[in-house]
Protein backbone atom coordinates (compact mmCIF):
# COMPACT_ATOMS: atom_id res chain seq x y z
CA UNK A 1 0.00 0.00 0.00
CA UNK A 2 2.78 2.07 0.89
CA UNK A 3 4.97 1.44 -2.22
CA UNK A 4 1.66 2.46 -3.96
CA UNK A 5 1.04 5.81 -2.94
CA UNK A 6 5.13 6.85 -3.17
CA UNK A 7 4.67 6.00 -6.76
CA UNK A 8 1.66 8.07 -7.17
CA UNK A 9 3.36 10.70 -4.90
CA UNK A 10 6.49 10.52 -7.82
CA UNK A 11 3.98 10.76 -10.53
CA UNK A 12 2.56 13.77 -9.08
CA UNK A 13 6.09 15.53 -8.92
CA UNK A 14 6.81 14.14 -12.37
CA UNK A 15 3.63 15.69 -14.00
CA UNK A 16 4.01 19.05 -11.82
CA UNK A 17 7.48 19.49 -12.84
CA UNK A 18 6.45 19.14 -16.52
CA UNK A 19 4.11 21.66 -16.17
CA UNK A 20 6.46 23.69 -15.02
CA UNK A 21 8.74 23.27 -17.73
CA UNK A 22 5.96 23.74 -20.20
CA UNK A 23 5.12 27.25 -18.72
CA UNK A 24 8.46 28.21 -18.96
CA UNK A 25 8.96 26.63 -22.36
CA UNK A 26 6.27 29.07 -23.56
CA UNK A 27 7.96 32.52 -21.86
CA UNK A 28 10.71 31.55 -23.84
CA UNK A 29 8.71 30.85 -26.76
CA UNK A 30 6.91 34.50 -26.56
CA UNK A 31 9.89 36.66 -25.87
CA UNK A 32 11.72 35.23 -28.80
CA UNK A 33 8.98 36.85 -31.24
CA UNK A 34 9.19 40.26 -29.52
CA UNK A 35 12.44 41.10 -31.39
CA UNK A 36 11.02 40.19 -34.80
CA UNK A 37 7.69 42.03 -33.70
CA UNK A 38 9.16 45.12 -32.97
CA UNK A 39 11.43 44.95 -36.42
CA UNK A 40 8.22 44.94 -37.78
CA UNK A 41 6.38 47.09 -36.01
CA UNK A 42 9.31 49.56 -36.61
CA UNK A 43 9.14 49.36 -40.09
CA UNK A 44 5.32 50.15 -40.44
CA UNK A 45 3.47 46.55 -41.34
CA UNK A 46 1.70 43.85 -39.89
CA UNK A 47 3.74 43.09 -37.17
CA UNK A 48 2.00 39.87 -36.24
CA UNK A 49 1.49 38.90 -39.68
CA UNK A 50 5.38 39.01 -40.48
CA UNK A 51 5.97 36.86 -37.23
CA UNK A 52 3.42 34.44 -38.34
CA UNK A 53 4.72 34.09 -41.24
CA UNK A 54 8.15 33.98 -39.89
CA UNK A 55 6.76 30.89 -37.71
CA UNK A 56 5.62 29.11 -40.40
CA UNK A 57 9.17 29.35 -42.66
CA UNK A 58 12.28 27.20 -42.49
CA UNK A 59 14.85 28.40 -39.59
CA UNK A 60 16.95 30.67 -41.82
CA UNK A 61 13.65 32.30 -42.90
CA UNK A 62 13.53 35.98 -41.86
CA UNK A 63 12.09 39.53 -42.47
CA UNK A 64 14.26 41.83 -44.11
CA UNK A 65 12.55 45.44 -42.65
CA UNK A 66 15.36 47.58 -45.25
CA UNK A 67 13.44 45.47 -48.30
CA UNK A 68 10.34 44.51 -46.85
CA UNK A 69 11.21 40.92 -47.63
CA UNK A 70 11.37 37.38 -46.64
CA UNK A 71 14.59 35.83 -47.16
CA UNK A 72 17.59 33.62 -45.77
CA UNK A 73 18.78 35.79 -42.82
CA UNK A 74 22.34 34.14 -43.33
CA UNK A 75 22.87 34.66 -47.22
CA UNK A 76 21.58 37.72 -46.98
CA UNK A 77 24.41 38.79 -44.21
CA UNK A 78 21.70 39.84 -42.08
CA UNK A 79 22.92 37.12 -39.15
CA UNK A 80 26.56 36.88 -39.63
CA UNK A 81 27.79 34.29 -37.17
CA UNK A 82 31.45 35.22 -38.18
CA UNK A 83 30.77 38.38 -36.79
CA UNK A 84 31.79 38.95 -33.18
CA UNK A 85 31.02 42.14 -31.76
CA UNK A 86 32.69 44.14 -28.77
CA UNK A 87 31.00 46.84 -26.60
CA UNK A 88 33.39 48.36 -24.52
Amino acid sequence: MFINYRMKLEVVLIISYLSFLAVGIEIVRKALRIPCYTIAANAGVDAQEVVTRVMQEQPDIGYDALRADYVDMMKAGIIDPTKVSFWC
